[in-house]
């Protein structure tokens, strides 16, 4: 089980159907109680969930802030220095053909998976592009998937990603519409272009596609049982109590009717902007589901409005997307009450704002057991959560200073799972993303301690051994595909392999926890030929981003 159990504090199951009591923290009140005078390592603790990885620069700029909320408000106000649409543009007009020499084999010229990952090892924005990414798992899509041609997926794929990481840090309600109205999940979940019901005799013989009103109530928003505001289960009879019915399906299915491209600008842009109504194909019957009742001949817009204002305000919608943020960047089994109050940032951010995502990424960040760098947290066999395989190549190559001076970064498809990773972004093989937040390892530690292990589920033992290989290939950079940014600095450490050692494991890991005897890893450094500095680098490295302390993220 990684060393230990893994992953965080267990969720209790509610026994009764009653909301409990909750008292819970402003996201403010909480920055206020972390120490702002960090370390090394608990500042890379928190870069290591707050971004793609911890950097030596990064350190430093953290530990100079008053405070980590300081530090969070300053990225959260980065503005978007270049849209993924914009790079990609830009690598068309120029007409420039992917590199030879690339890791992880090479790609379509024109392809948004070169794009999104120098963005995820480069970009200042670090703060807005981690939550992107964390919104990608939940709304996920795959850039190649749907059937408007490789080339405009990409298009598509990149306007999507843009319109997440825009909201990032707005409102919930005005995502979901966003993610409604995309052409990308228009074609990922075969909603564009979705028609009205036709009737032959009184006999209706076409019924719209269902595919987006089941994913947007189970996956998108509320989920599948009702909880509590904890993120536990209600119960009735001891059961949980289903959010939705087949009917609910049937019926919101209809507000999905009606829209298409916007063809009306230039032809490129109809693949992001948002789609249009189109009044003739749209469902014109009553609309009842989950309580409400849209009246028959209510347009396409008035009924999209009214159907998501009324999801929005469902009571799930904040322990439900709460838990899965703070799975996605924090810990795989938070607790009831650090769900709680994320769940309550998510109703008020203080000023009577609903949704308001700012307030809810503070909340999951500045939290105690997000933050909690005492001992007895850090070595609990039960904290922390599996480090996806996408963030472990972005940590090893954000703490070496990976970047490229061409307009395409050398880094291809990693989703092999036998070979490379087994994961890329915007390339989920399915809406589930690549794992569930539920999952469980069947037969396994984890399942006996009554905990869920998401990131397990692609972990297979060929996975793990090509993971770990595909770390170990990107330190070593044999065929000099990237340029080391940080590699000079690391190198003068090398004299000193404790102090080399020391400098990878607080960037890859924070404090170490669960590392092998350092005795013999310094021993191994210290065996290597003083003048051979950058192998020396590589190879502390490669003990580290191979040992239990990186792998699993505490």
């Amino acid at each position: 089980m990684l060393g230990t159990v893994l992953l965080v504090t267990a969720c209790g199951g509610g026994e009764n159907s009653a909301a409990p009591q909750i008292q819970a923290k402003s996201a403010l009140e909480q920055a206020m109680a972390v120490n702002a005078k960090l370390s090394a390592a608990g500042a890379a603790h928190r870069l290591n969930m707050a971004t793609f990885g911890a950097t030596t620069a990064s350190v430093a700029e953290l530990r100079a802030m008053p405070s980590y909320q300081a530090w969070l408000e300053g990225q959260i106000a980065i503005p978007v220095n270049r849209t993924h649409w914009d790079t990609l543009k830009a690598i068309d007009d120029a007409n420039v053909g992917f590199p030879q020499k690339a890791f992880g084999g090479r790609v379509h010229s024109v392809s948004i998976i070169p794009v999104m990952w120098q963005a995820y090892i480069t970009a200042p924005d670090q703060l807005r592009k981690r939550m992107g990414a964390a919104l990608l798992e939940i709304f996920a899509i795959n850039e190649r998937v749907g059937a408007i041609g490789y080339i405009h997926n990409q298009y598509s794929s990149a306007g999507y990603v843009d319109m997440l990481e825009r909201h990032a840090f707005g409102n919930f309600r005005d995502l979901l519409e966003d993610v409604a109205l995309s052409p990308a999940m228009g074609n990922f979940l075969s909603h564009i272009g979705n028609q009205k019901a036709a009737y032959a005799n009184g006999v209706e013989i076409r019924v719209p596609d269902e595919n987006f009103a089941r994913e947007l109530l189970q996956l998108f928003s509320i989920g599948l049982v009702k909880l509590n505001a904890n993120g536990t289960p209600m119960l009735s009879a001891g059961k949980p109590i289903p959010t939705y019915t087949q009917e609910d399906i049937f019926q919101l299915a209809r507000v999905f009717t009606g829209f298409n491209y916007d063809t009306k600008g230039e032809w490129l842009e109809r693949y992001r902007a948002r789609m249009v109504s189109v009044p003739w194909s749209h469902s014109p019957e009553e609309k009842r589901f989950l309580g409400l009742t849209i009246p028959a001949n209510t347009s396409a817009k008035e009924s999209l409005k009214q159907a998501l204002d009324h999801i929005f305000k469902h009571p799930n919608v904040g322990p439900f997307i709460g838990k899965q943020l703070i799975q996605r960047l924090v810990t795989s089994n938070p607790s009831p009450a650090y769900i709680a109050r994320v769940s309550a940032a998510f109703a008020n951010n203080g000023k009577g704002v609903r949704g308001d995502m700012k307030a809810v990424v503070l909340a999951v960040l500045t939290d105690a057991e997000a933050t909690d760098l005492t001992s007895a947290a850090l070595n609990a066999d039960h904290l922390g959560k599996l480090r996806e395989p996408m963030m472990r190549i972005t940590a090893v190559a954000r703490a070496l200073g990976a970047s490229s001076p061409g307009l395409i970064f050398p880094m291809g498809d990693l989703t092999a799972g036998k070979t490379w990773v087994g994961q890329t972004p915007v390339n989920s093989p399915s809406v589930f993303n690549f794992f569930r937040p539920g999952y469980v390892p069947p037969s396994s530690l984890v399942a006996q301690a009554g905990l869920v292990a998401p990131e397990l589920q692609i972990s297979t033992g060929s996975q793990i051994v090509a993971s770990i290989n595909a770390v170990n290939e990107l330190i070593a950079d044999k065929q000099g595909v990237f340029q080391w940014t940080a590699m000079a600095n690391m190198e003068r450490l090398a004299s000193d392999p404790k102090a080399l050692l020391d400098e990878c494991i607080v960037l890859l890991t924070g404090n170490g926890t669960g590392l092998a005897p350092r005795a013999s890893m310094e021993a191994i450094v210290a065996g290597i030929p003083a003048n051979e500095a950058r192998l020396r680098v590589q190879t502390a490295m490669q003990m580290v981003a191979s040992s239990p302390a990186f792998i699993v993220q505490r």
